[in-house]
């Protein structure tokens, strides 16, 4: 081999370690760069870790405060509702001990057992457009058309007079029989234990009505359930809502 030859081979290798030197030196840049991205994900990954900590810390007191809130609201619901049953059922006691004549022929009227009378009563229509009263009892519901009006007298007011004991009651459903008409209406939807539902129209004060019937039934034992257009109606003790 000539001496130009083997220069050449020293060159050829000189080049050749040269670019490995090259190519080991990007790979040390690169390595670099994936350690310090490395490094980057890492606090990242920490610092999302601690914040994830710190929303779940969060969490758990919004949770709690929460509960501690729904408890104060059922609490105050219950000694709201405790205070309308106990006043009914003084109402009912006061009322009970005079047990005059006016009471015994109320009872004859409806056909009702020893002990009860007319609590409170409101003024309503019953499905034949019959006006007259809407009587609470301690264990009765009762409608009394007036004696009164041409279109009583037509219908016979005293064969449309009608008790229901409370503890036959289901549901009371507030309805408007006009729909397309403002406002919540007037009519209530009596839902008793045989499946019958019987319509009542025109209540002046229908939301206080219907409370001192749901009350009523408290008292006794009864929980009736109380709706807005066949659903769930949650406001009905709610006295800051204007129903009427």
């Amino acid at each position: 081999m000539s001496s130009a030859q083997i220069i050449n081979e020293n060159n050829l290798l000189k080049e050749q370690v040269q670019s490995l030197k090259n190519e080991v030196q990007k790979s040390k840049l690169d390595m670099e760069i994936l350690n310090q991205d490395r490094r980057m994900l890492y606090q990242e990954t920490m610092t999302l870790k601690d914040e994830i900590v710190r929303l779940q810390a969060t969490i758990t007191r919004l949770e709690m405060m929460n509960d501690k809130y729904s408890k104060l609201v059922q609490q105050s619901n219950d000694k709201l509702q405790k205070t309308k049953t106990d006043q009914m059922a003084a109402i009912q006691s006061i009322r009970a001990m005079s047990n005059g004549e006016q009471d015994k022929e109320f009872r004859t009227k409806f056909g009702l057992p020893e002990g009860e009378f007319s609590i409170v009563s409101y003024s309503c229509t019953n499905e034949a457009l019959q006006s007259g009263f809407l009587h609470i009892t301690p264990l009765f519901i009762c409608f009394e058309p007036h004696a009164l009006g041409i279109l009583n007298v037509i219908t016979k007011s005293q064969e449309n007079t009608i008790s229901l004991s409370l503890k036959d009651i289901v549901s009371l459903n507030k309805v408007k029989a006009i729909k397309f008409l403002p406002g919540k209406g007037t009519c209530v939807e009596i839902k008793t234990r045989d499946g019958v539902v019987r319509l009542y129209k025109h209540f002046i004060k229908r939301k206080e009505c219907l409370r001192n019937i749901y009350n009523q039934g408290l008292t006794i034992g009864h929980k009736i359930e109380m709706l807005r257009e066949n659903e769930p109606d949650i406001e009905h003790l709610d006295d800051s809502k204007d129903d009427d």
